[in-house]
């Protein structure tokens, strides 16, 4: 009887086992930085070796690169990638100077950048991190965020985006404009490149729920009209925090980091975008957190 039990525990332990356990996400074997993708070697030298030169290569930022080089690695290993895992960075950090790295043992992601300059961008293991690299994203609010945010540079608290001055909007028209060609092509509808007084008004209000009927101060005005001119590509080293729809109302948060290799932060902000019958309209943007730095934009 006590043998029959013995088993009976044995199985169930084995039954419970089976349904409880987390398939294990597989390590890489260990390679030397001879072996590692050159850029990837290039970034671990100059950030053990505190090589603020190097470091400025890779971050595009003076400021980041100095404060990198506070960082003092006194071990480091490389695992390669694996099915479930990207290249991999372990750390063992005796001082830092950037929040994002700790002191002690830390994991770290290494992702390809968006451009040659802009190489390596890390992100802690576990971390999901979603990069926004220009309008390339999922979601139209998001998206939206995004182009309003970088186009007419709202990195600071605006607790109502409709007490935006009159001047200042008109000021911005080309960049409403743009923001509206941008979504415009994102929806694969035909791009303006010029806009009537008229349908600057309908734009300001439909995006800002600001009231602008006079354009003639604006830049790019010219014969009734305000015109959109061409621009080169340029994005911000950003990533998504947080995303959330609740009815018509859409909460984005986005950091803006000083540095291509996003480790630096900037300035963390919450948008809230209003969704009517489709349109979206920029309600307002809250500052969370962040330095005196300037997010970094990155041109092509």
């Amino acid at each position: 009887m006590k043998k029959r039990i013995c088993i009976l525990l044995c199985i169930c332990l084995l039954l419970f086992g089976g349904c409880t356990k987390t398939p294990s996400v597989s390590r890489g074997g260990r390679i030397s930085l001879e072996q590692a993708p050159s850029a990837v070697a290039e970034f671990v030298t100059a950030l053990c070796e505190r090589d603020v030169e190097a470091l400025r290569r890779f971050t595009q930022s003076e400021e980041a690169a100095a404060r990198l080089a506070t960082v003092r690695v006194t071990e480091y290993a490389l695992e390669a990638a694996t099915d479930t895992r990207p290249l991999t960075l372990l750390l063992e950090v005796a001082e830092s100077g950037v929040p994002t790295v700790p002191v002690g043992h830390s994991e770290w992601q290494l992702h390809a950048g968006v451009a040659e300059f802009s190489s390596i961008r890390w992100s802690a293991v576990g971390t999901a991190v979603n990069w926004i690299d220009g309008v390339n994203v999922a979601e139209d609010a998001v998206a939206f965020a995004y182009a309003m945010a970088t186009s007419l540079s709202l990195f600071d608290t605006v607790a109502d985006t409709a007490t935006l001055s009159p001047q200042w909007v008109v000021e911005q028209s080309e960049n409403l404009a743009l923001v509206h060609g941008m979504l415009a092509k994102r929806r694969r509808e035909e791009m303006k490149s010029e806009f009537t007084e008229a349908e600057m008004t309908a734009l300001c209000a439909e995006m800002l729920g600001v009231s602008v009927t006079e354009f003639s101060a604006a830049p790019t005005y010219a014969d009734g009209k305000v015109t959109l001119w061409g621009r080169g590509s340029a994005w911000y080293s950003c990533a998504l925090q947080a995303y959330e729809k609740t009815a018509d109302t859409h909460t984005v948060t986005i950091r803006f980091y000083a540095d291509a290799t996003a480790l630096c932060e900037a300035v963390t902000v919450r948008y809230t975008v209003k969704e009517t019958a489709g349109k979206l309209r920029l309600a307002s943007a809250e500052k969370l957190s962040g330095t005196d730095w300037t997010p970094l934009v990155l041109y092509m």
